[in-house]
């Protein structure tokens, strides 16, 4: 029970921590430093670009993708979710009308 308690304040710690500098610098540039961060890393590494978690447009820009199988989905990449006009274009390639 004491890993657990020591674990819930790390928790919180970081989250305070988090919210603290969200507070200052926004949340959004919170997570644009991060991905450009882990790109740094990965390069240091000398691993190649592109495993970096990326940000995008904010939710309410967002549409279903309507996909069936979203693992495997080349257009939401298993987000389900798409903008509007990548939606247009998605319904337009594979011939449904919109």
């Amino acid at each position: 029970m004491i890993g657990l308690n020591k674990q819930m304040s790390i928790e919180t710690t970081e989250k305070i921590k988090v919210k603290e500098l969200g507070s200052q610098i926004g949340y959004g540039r919170i997570m644009h430093l991060c991905e450009e961060l882990w790109r740094e890393s990965l390069l240091q590494k000398d691993l190649p670009p592109g495993g970096e978690f990326t940000i995008g447009p904010c939710a309410a820009a967002m549409v279903p993708c309507g996909c069936e199988t979203p693992a495997y989905c080349d257009w939401c990449c298993g987000t389900r979710k798409l903008t509007k006009h990548v939606k247009i274009v998605k319904d337009r390639v594979q011939g449904i009308k919109c």
